[in-house]
């Protein structure tokens, strides 16, 4: 196969940018002057544009995919999520109801060829119950947890006040694909 029948070798992204910076160089140093320069330079330019506007959109195309795949996998976990609580509220429940008649019977214990069955009393510290609101209770009784107000900080930054160990941050940047 000569040369001008031979398939493109692709391009990679990071090929197409060293390409670029060449070229740039390239620009830099050759100054004006020079037609034939000057149209070989403009060849590259376009070859190298076009290999970005394909590689773009081969790009495009596979993170439009993966968002697609993300997106059924998302699915797909909070629909296995639901059918895990159905499972174990199931399970619960069907325990509740056959403790609940073993209660009646006056059934502590109960053997069967596959399982053995007991009611047992619950381990660990005695549970407290509490029924009245917490701000009622003395202060050594009540714990608080605090957290900064990012809205209260950011508006005292933006007004121009100075709040030690606090600052504005740069907003980040994003590809847009449409």
């Amino acid at each position: 196969m000569d040369a001008e029948h031979a398939i493109p070798k692709k391009q990679s992204l990071f090929g197409i940018v060293e390409d670029f910076d060449a070229l740039l160089d390239l620009i830099e140093e050759k100054g004006d002057g020079d037609p034939d320069a000057d149209a070989m330079i403009k060849e590259f330019m376009q070859e190298l544009v076009t290999n970005l506007k394909t590689k773009g959109d081969s790009y495009a195309r596979v993170v439009t995919e993966a968002n697609a795949s993300a997106k059924t996998l998302g699915e797909e976990i909070d629909r296995l999520r639901a059918l895990k609580q159905r499972e174990e509220a199931k399970a619960t429940r069907l325990k509740a109801m056959l403790m609940m008649a073993l209660m009646h019977l006056k059934v502590d214990k109960l053997s069967t060829p596959l399982h053995k069955f007991a009611i047992q009393n619950n381990g660990g510290v005695l549970p407290v119950h509490v029924d009245c609101d917490v701000m009622e209770l003395p202060e050594h009784f009540r714990k608080c947890t605090w957290t900064p107000d990012t809205e209260v900080i950011r508006e005292a930054l933006v007004a121009g006040d100075k709040i030690p160990g606090t600052a504005l941050s740069e907003r980040g940047q994003h590809l847009r694909i449409r």
